[in-house]
């Protein structure tokens, strides 16, 4: 295709294409200039043979279909969840939807592919936005029968959050129940094989049902990095924390046993950190006067209370001094509304030394205060780990120097990993007033990919580690398994062990993955074999990582020290220049 031509074509004398964005589920989708109202928009072309329908389609019938798509997706038009479509036009004896430019969006599928999966708390967000989307079409007879992370669109809000919106896209195999539309979309079984529920999969009619089941797989997708199984029963997410219960809910084979759409948004909102109930509307002005009058009159019977005790022979000064005192009351007991550390943070209790989180950050990573939410150490894929607790002497120097007094408690393990970054979670005033008064010092990855498991003291001797939660000094055992996979656990130095981690290389953002396999072990040699070889027994070596998580950002070859012949490593070695 010759594309300096096809950025000239204006269609239907109106849009003129700019690019390709990518393919749709019909055809492909193009950013074009509206000339009339002199705005971006993105047009589908529906292609012959694309999508649901046959090759030897006529025009008419794939004029049809794209109307179908247009008048579904119209009916939902204004929902904060849905992609808008503005209008349907025939060009060149093919229709075109043109529909709202969602600027810098990015889809579901592309987006777990570039940054890694995502955390149980953004996974239940995206969830949340797809939920809202497909009850609303529901609630006009509209199943969508397609829902995947391909059709799921994530663009920044006016934060700059990558997960500011969410969209569903793509109704173009959208049906509704007992109309002529059906006819229009179905070609055999309408969907795709990973993400359909195992009634369509067998045959049966679209359903609410079978929606939600589809939304579930895709957050499988978006925590696991694939499609759930096809197989009897579907495979447990590993990495879903707190949102697998309603994960597994959402895949259940029984459309019976499957999670309501209110089960389904009350879950999400709880492992987001959101009210699960909204909050109660403003109160009736004639609300407001009865308490008001109500004050007023509470306040007479104490005004008159005090006066009958001050003509009774107690002296008016005194009364007033005892109210004085008992401002000053002692720290109020119970758990603050806001929890320990405020409603930004959302825990309902304080952080404990071992603590894993995940965390939500609606403003300048490690500027602001996160969203946390506590998750298992092991099992979870955790940010970040509270490494120290510090009393702190006042609420104003746990606000003002907490983070100072984290970097420094947090500084000696800090220096033996890859890209941690030390993070001081202070109590809010009000935590403060109900009895937190220690600092959490919290290390985190500086990318963003996750520290993978506990850190430092943390860890237990024997136990699996992922390569972000390798330190400097650590002596393990690696061993390969059937399918060639490798597993390092943690040992102690003073028994037999096979590596050393002696440090970490960066590796530049430019250098491709693949790329990055063949140069791992020379970028560590270069930087440590010196300093490190004693003799011809020794070697230098480095490891690399997945592609998911080399995408989410850890740009670090781990550099070990190893025996190439017998016997193993025994003891700790030091550098030469030590």
């Amino acid at each position: 295709m010759n594309t300096e031509r096809e950025h000239q074509r204006v269609v239907a004398q109106r849009y003129r294409l700019l690019r390709r964005l990518g393919a749709g589920g019909m055809g492909q989708v193009w950013l074009a200039y509206d000339q009339q109202l002199s705005c971006e928009v993105s047009v589908k072309e529906i292609l012959p043979g694309s999508g649901t329908g046959d090759s030897q389609d006529s025009p008419d019938v794939r004029i049809a279909r794209a109307r179908a798509e247009a008048r579904h997706a119209a009916r939902l038009r204004g929902h904060p969840h849905v992609v808008t479509v503005h209008d349907v036009v025939e060009y060149e004896g093919l229709p075109w939807i043109v529909m709202e430019y969602v600027r810098d969006a990015v889809d579901l599928q592309a987006y777990v592919e570039r940054h890694g999966r995502l955390s149980p708390a953004e996974a239940a967000r995206v969830g949340l936005g797809v939920l809202a989307a497909l009850t609303a079409g529901h609630g006009l007879g509209i199943m969508h029968r397609d829902v995947k992370p391909a059709n799921v669109l994530l663009a920044p809000d006016a934060t700059g959050d990558p997960l500011g919106r969410v969209l569903l896209t793509d109704y173009g195999i959208a049906v509704r129940p007992a109309s002529l539309d059906t006819r229009l979309t179905m070609s055999g079984v309408i969907g795709t094989l990973n993400y359909l529920a195992p009634e369509r999969l067998a045959g049966a009619p679209p359903t609410p049902g079978g929606d939600l089941f589809s939304l579930g797989a895709t957050l499988h997708y978006a925590l696991e990095g694939r499609a759930p199984s096809l197989g009897d029963p579907p495979s447990s997410p590993l990495n879903a924390g707190p949102l697998t219960p309603a994960l597994v809910r959402l895949l259940a084979r029984d459309p019976a046993h499957r999670s309501t759409p209110e089960q389904a948004e009350r879950a999400f909102r709880q492992v987001a950190g959101l009210p699960v109930t909204p909050p109660p509307p403003p109160r009736h002005r004639k609300a407001l006067i009865v308490s008001v009058v109500a004050g007023l009159l509470v306040m007479t019977v104490v005004l008159w209370s005090l006066t009958d005790r001050t003509t009774s022979g107690t002296p008016a000064a005194t009364v007033r001094h005892s109210a004085a005192t008992s401002a000053q009351a002692p720290t109020p007991t119970g758990t603050p509304r806001g929890g320990p550390y405020g409603h930004a943070v959302g825990l309902d209790e304080p952080l404990s030394e071992g603590d894993c989180v995940v965390a939500l950050w609606t403003g300048d990573k490690f500027r602001s205060l996160p969203k946390l939410s506590v998750v298992d150490c092991r099992k979870d894929w955790p940010d970040g780990q509270v490494v120290r607790t510090l009393r702190a002497g006042s609420y104003q120097e746990a606000q003002a120097d907490g983070q100072r007094q984290c970097a420094q408690a947090s500084d000696e393990l800090v220096s033996r990993l890859a890209e941690g970054v030390a993070y001081a979670v202070p109590p809010s005033e009000e935590g403060w007033n109900h009895g937190t008064r220690e600092l959490s010092c919290l290390v985190f990855s500086r990318s963003g990919a996750g520290i993978a498991g506990p850190l430092g003291v943390f860890r237990k001797i024997g136990e699996e580690l992922e390569l972000q939660n390798l330190s400097i000094g650590d002596c393990t055992t690696v061993k390969q398994d059937k399918k060639l996979v490798y597993h390092i656990s943690l040992t102690d130095c003073g028994k037999v062990h096979d590596e050393q981690v002696i440090g970490f290389a960066a590796v530049p953002a430019t250098v491709a993955f693949d790329k990055l396999r063949n140069s791992a072990t020379d970028r560590c040699v270069d930087r440590y074999e010196k300093e490190w070889i004693r003799d011809a027994s020794f070697a230098v070596q480095g490891w690399w990582s997945s592609l998911p998580v080399y995408d989410s950002g850890f740009r670090y070859v781990p550099c070990v020290l190893t025996r190439i012949r017998t016997p193993k490593l025994t003891e700790k070695i030091y550098p030469k220049t030590r």
